[in-house]
């Protein structure tokens, strides 16, 4: 108390006192009013000295002793005072109990440079007095200040980190679903990289705010000598937490968006050449546009991927050309149509090239040779074991992080290098299993040695669906089962069971062990051949498959026992399981049965009959698959041509889809007839057995026109026959569908040495031979070609 009087005493005598009493308190009128009700209380030693907030509760009990005395008016008084404290202090007791001592110490400062100085001196000194105490007043704002924003950062850092968990979460979701998209399960939503790089910017954004605060905060305690300050190692541990999440974040949003193809050939050491593309999702917020970025491209086996990652100097397994040194520019974002510059930055590589690429390949296929030797594998495992090597484009960036300089990393999608067509049936198998059952193990890219069928099937109806643009039947599914199997059990439940991947992928469908089963071995897996059935109803097939005209995978017991009972002429269309495609291309098709019930024209019993010839890819891509059936016809046990296809099953008609004919003109100009196949029906036990990757036999047929028939029948040659003319026997050519100069210069007289052209057929402009080969005459009958071709798309039924 004796330090408050003194100070009134002088406020008496010294209007500059008073002044300067205001200044301490900062004209704050309620805490002033306290110091003057318990100056005692504040002014004694174990209160003042205390570090602690507890001299609150003596200082409120002190003014509930004050508020027991005196009249109501004073007691209210005290009471709305200790109301206003309670509320003043709840929050921020250490902040008034600071503010109170600071207060204490500067009237007792005061009152010592009152007394110990002489005149002159104690108006500067009061001067001194007064800026000491505002600066010290601004220094208690600006700690406070600091102190809040460091509590707001530190409470900042949970939402921040789950704020870039979820963009870094998207951002590997939609890694996942570019590497799926080879599967058909899933693919990357339509400009998502807009959607993410948004999303990055924003994220960005608040980090680097968060950030800048801190290192700001540390700026300023660090020129106000507050080092010792309790907050400064809690604000330096916010700090370098920031720093450490901006690292991340920028290794996180360096991404391939537009990867090299996963099947790149290379022939004569360099590749083909192909384009991709890296970006910095929402750069343009870290503060690294500033610089050039550079980019380089470096390719890698599987085996060095992680070690790749790591160190920058290794070197790649290839020259890897026009992929050095890509600088880096802004992209435009492309939704809604915007052309409007994003903060994201890209690097478009163009032109890029393998060179080299093939002593790589060279090597693994020596090595492979001299094992050949040694195992005597087969051809076939060496394909396979050279499309089981992945590789990966990795890419390199040095960029700029506040003043910190990072490098970052990011790799492709898995890579397979072919030096052949036929090798990318194999190649695609390996992708597809790699994507769709990677191993739980955290390592990247390993994968399942074996999976349930439920799994399986999941991957291929998604495939067949992606490429046909319809899904397959729970019955198809388990049909293809139990070829993947070789169990042929229809009761079987397959869903649980596990299945290799070298059953699935490599394996032969059927070996036979001995010579005289030679015929019904399936050279291909059964990966290959489910591949080739879905590229046929891709590449040539689409339309009548979506229309449900094919039946496609469903066994040649369970198609008879459907044919069982219906009418004759009733066919459904299911895949070989025994053929695929002989081609040297890298879409392999698959080959197409009719299965078809009618009666046996040597027993006259029904019976279900399973045709193959005529129906091969080559067939199908001259004349339309419709054209073709509708061509078919056989000889019933009278001998009288009979059309063989009435009633797709279960009872559709076969008039249904004459929109599938070729078109017919009914102009004059034009012959009307129609071209037939005929078909010798005989058991399936004494058909001639062609190899499993064999094409098609030769088109055989029936033509009636008026009264001449071109006829011929499955495996026999065919003849054309015309009454009223005697064939010789020439030993040279003739040609069906020249150009009528040529025909016009062929004799009237036709000797046995001479080319013949049958009169009826030279007035026929429709009838040609489609790569104008020859046709061959011996003993009287007209030899087609294996590749004779009738264009009948100006023909009448």
């Amino acid at each position: 108390m004796a330090q408050w009087r003194n100070l009134e005493e002088l406020s008496r005598t010294n209007n500059d006192v008073s002044e300067r009493i205001g200044l301490i308190y900062n004209n704050e009128g309620f805490v002033f009013k306290i110091r003057t009700l318990c100056a005692d209380f504040i002014e004694k030693d174990n209160w003042v000295d205390s570090t602690s907030t507890d001299g609150l509760v003596g200082l409120l009990e002190s003014l509930e002793e004050m508020g027991q005395s005196g009249d109501l008016k004073h007691k209210m008084s005290i009471k709305h005072d200790i109301t206003t404290l309670k509320g003043m202090t709840e929050d921020e007791a250490y902040s008034f109990v600071q503010m109170m001592k600071r207060c204490v110490k500067q009237e007792l400062q005061l009152i010592e440079s009152l007394h110990g100085q002489s005149d002159d001196r104690r108006a500067s000194t009061q001067n001194m007095a007064v800026e000491n105490v505002k600066i010290t007043s601004e220094m208690d704002q600006i700690g406070y200040a600091l102190m809040i924003v460091a509590e707001l950062l530190d409470g900042l850092d949970s939402p921040l980190s789950c704020l870039f968990e979820g963009v870094w979460a998207d951002i590997d979701a939609w890694k996942r679903q570019q590497l799926l998209q080879i599967t058909g399960l899933t693919k990357p939503p339509e400009k998502i990289m807009d959607v993410l790089g948004q999303m990055c910017e924003r994220a960005g954004e608040l980090l680097c705010t968060a950030q800048g605060l801190a290192e700001k905060i540390l700026t300023i305690y660090q020129n106000l000598l507050f080092q010792d300050d309790p907050l400064v190692p809690k604000v330096t541990e916010i700090a370098e937490r920031l720093d450490s999440r901006l690292q991340k974040h920028a290794t996180k949003i360096f991404v391939v968006d537009r990867p090299p193809p996963q099947i790149i050939k290379v022939v004569n050491t360099k590749s083909n050449v192909f384009s991709m593309s890296v970006r910095l999702l929402g750069a343009s917020t870290l503060a690294i546009q500033a610089a050039p970025c550079k980019v380089t491209a470096e390719l890698f086996r599987e085996k060095d991927l992680e070690t790749a990652m790591t160190s920058p100097q290794m070197q790649g397994m290839c020259q890897v050309t026009n992929g050095k040194d890509k600088i880096m520019e802004f992209g435009r974002n492309t939704m809604s149509g915007c052309t409007t510059k994003t903060g994201t930055l890209v690097a478009n590589f163009t032109k890029v090239c393998l060179e080299k690429a093939l002593s790589d390949l060279l090597a693994l296929s020596d090595l492979l040779a001299l094992s050949d030797l040694l195992a005597q594998r087969t051809e076939r495992s060496r394909e396979d074991l050279v499309t089981d090597n992945k590789y990966f484009m990795v890419f390199y960036i040095h960029v700029m992080l506040h003043n910190k300089t990072v490098q970052l990393v990011t790799h492709s999608l898995p890579i397979i290098l072919i030096s052949h067509v036929l090798q990318e049936c194999t190649a695609r198998a390996t992708l597809v299993w790699n994507a769709a059952f990677p191993l739980e193990t955290g390592r990247q890219y390993e994968e399942e040695k074996e999976v349930t069928w439920t799994r399986v099937a999941e991957v291929l109806d998604a495939l067949f669906f992606v490429n046909t643009e319809r899904h397959l039947t729970p019955e198809q599914l388990t049909y293809l089962a139990s070829v993947a199997f070789r169990n042929r059990k229809e009761s079987t439940d397959f869903s649980e069971r596990m299945i290799t991947r070298n059953k699935l992928l490599k394996d032969h469908l059927y070996k036979a062990k001995n010579k005289e089963k030679e015929h019904l071995s399936r050279n291909f897996s059964f990966w290959k051949w489910f591949y080739a059935n879905m590229n046929l109803l891709k590449e040539r097939l689409k339309s009548e498959w979506l229309d449900g005209l094919i039946y496609g995978f469903v066994s040649k017991d369970m198609a008879t026992r459907l044919l069982a009972g219906k009418p004759d002429g009733t066919f459904l269309l299911r895949f070989s399981e025994s053929s695929i495609e002989a081609s040297m291309k890298a879409d392999i098709c698959g080959c197409i049965t009719v299965a078809v019930t009618t009666h046996n024209p040597h027993t006259g019993q029904p019976d279900v009959f399973h045709i193959k010839d005529h129906l091969a890819t080559n067939d199908i891509h001259n004349s339309s698959l419709v054209g073709i059936l509708d061509m078919f016809e056989y000889d019933d046990a009278s001998g009288r041509k009979q059309r063989l296809l009435h009633y797709l099953w279960p009872d559709r008609s076969f008039d249904t889809f004459k929109a599938y004919l070729p078109h017919r003109d009914d102009s004059d100009d034009y012959k009307r007839g129609r071209v037939t196949i005929t078909i010798q029906l005989c058991p399936d036990e004494s058909r001639p057995r062609r190899s499993s990757q064999q094409p098609m036999s030769p088109l055989s047929f029936v033509s009636d026109l008026d009264d001449m028939s071109i006829t011929g029948s499955p495996g026999s040659v065919s003849s054309v026959q015309s009454p009223g003319i005697s064939v010789p026997t020439p030993s040279n050519v003739v040609t069906v569908g020249q150009p009528k100069m040529f025909r016009d210069n062929v004799p009237d007289v036709v000797s046995n040495d001479q080319a013949f052209v049958p009169d009826r057929l030279q007035g026929l402009t429709e009838l040609t031979v489609s790569d104008l080969n020859f046709l061959q005459c011996q003993d009287g009958d007209m030899m087609l070609p294996a590749d004779f071709h009738l264009d009948v798309t100006a023909m009448d039924s």
